[in-house]
């Protein structure tokens, strides 16, 4: 959203990978120009580009740029300007952040590029600190499921030995992690 409001665009895309690495739109803002229709494909040509150079781009004016000049996503999408970031963690894209222009005179230039870059290295950062929440949270609720496993398995051990004259019974369950797969009991 923030994006939305310093860049001039007429879209802004963050596109993220499914389990077949298809790029697909999770999130859009366009400008709300009554009667425009905004498409929701994206220039293949410039998401290929920045995903196999991992880095950057921006497309001042698609009609004089050689990778942008005949590619059918932007001749049918009327795309006139478009940059596209790669949002990446530990080397790896996770995502992408894309915006372009459709209709308005404007030109993408390299300070709002490397505000897209600046703002989607941002982006990496907080999505990790996500995934790394996610993890730990998901650690946290595997120890609490074994602790309840485990209280569980000592509840259905024994609480007494037998009292037999002249022997004594002794028994000790302990597992080797948190719960085990032993079990044990009395029997007359």
């Amino acid at each position: 959203d923030l994006l939305f409001r310093v860049i001039e665009c007429d879209r802004m895309i963050i596109l993220i990978p499914n389990a077949e690495h298809d790029w697909f739109p999770h999130y859009m803002r366009r400008k709300q120009s009554p009667g425009k229709f905004y498409p929701l494909a994206v220039s293949q040509s410039i998401i290929k580009k920045v995903t196999q150079d991992q880095i950057g781009v921006a497309i001042k004016n698609t009609s004089l740029e050689k990778i942008t000049s005949q590619s059918e996503s932007i001749l049918m999408l009327g795309i006139r300007s478009a940059m596209c970031v790669p949002i990446k963690i530990k080397n790896t894209i996770v995502g992408l952040a894309y915006a372009d222009i459709l209709f308005s005179d404007h030109f993408f230039d390299e300070f709002e590029l490397q505000l897209l870059v600046a703002i989607a290295n941002q982006a990496s950062i907080a999505i990790e600190n996500c995934r790394l929440h996610a993890e730990l949270h998901e650690q946290d609720k595997v120890r609490n499921e074994l602790k309840i496993a485990q209280d569980i398995q000592n509840n259905l051990l024994p609480k007494t030995n037998p009292k037999i004259p002249k022997c004594d019974f002794v028994f000790k369950c302990k597992p080797a992690e948190e719960v085990g797969g032993d079990y044990m009991d009395w029997f007359p």
